[in-house]
């Protein structure tokens, strides 16, 4: 999936509906990102789906604005959709807009004119995704952060052997694996719960 998101994005830039030329206050946000692509792929009559549940692992390590060109050609393109149809597939975007006529004032699109989006604090960008086996099954749960995931694991490993986890780091869309828990808390006083003491192994 990644090979085909940066093939569609790659293709973006090159025709000018892209740009990594930091053009406007704000880039584009994963779910931003991935309309776009979506209505590429529909304009272009090719294949790609994308799930919200997993926009910030796909979408988020990307820095991307659209071009002025890039913009009037989107618009364009949502005008040739009914409303039920652009509620039904980017939810996210337009679940509020209720009146097709008004879609150029809509505050939904603030995001893809660049004059809203994250700001980003240190440390907070880095996507994570936790692993769970459970004999042949595995089961991905998708984080923001590295923070968010290892909270998870504390709680999960009360139920769950610390064994069968796994964590991810994602950056770039490439994974890496890194440690469970850091190997303390609270500025160096180790970790004591009961369930983790002494289980807790590194690779």
């Amino acid at each position: 999936m990644s090979d085909l998101i940066q093939s569609y994005i790659t293709q973006c830039i090159n025709i000018g509906i892209l740009t990594e030329e930091k053009i406007r206050k704000y880039k584009l946000k994963p779910g931003s990102l991935a309309v776009i692509l979506k209505v590429f792929a529909l304009y272009n009559k090719v294949p790609f789906e994308f799930s919200t549940h997993e926009l910030d692992i796909n979408y988020s390590n990307y820095d991307l604005y659209l071009t002025k060109q890039g913009y009037e050609w989107l618009v364009t393109e949502f005008k040739k959709f009914t409303l039920s149809y652009l509620r039904a597939t980017f939810s996210h975007i337009f679940l509020r807009l209720n009146d097709l006529n008004k879609l150029e004032q809509y505050n939904g699109l603030n995001n893809f004119k660049g004059i809203s989006g994250t700001n980003y604090k240190a440390g907070t960008k880095t996507a994570a995704i936790l692993i769970r086996k459970q004999g042949v099954r595995t089961h991905e749960l998708y984080f923001h952060t590295l923070a968010e995931a290892r909270k998870e694991v504390i709680n999960l490993t009360r139920f769950y052997p610390v064994e069968n986890f796994t964590l991810y780091m994602v950056n770039k869309n490439i994974k890496q694996k890194v440690p469970l828990i850091l190997e303390s808390n609270r500025r160096g006083v180790p970790i004591n719960l009961p369930h983790l003491k002494g289980k807790l192994w590194f690779p």
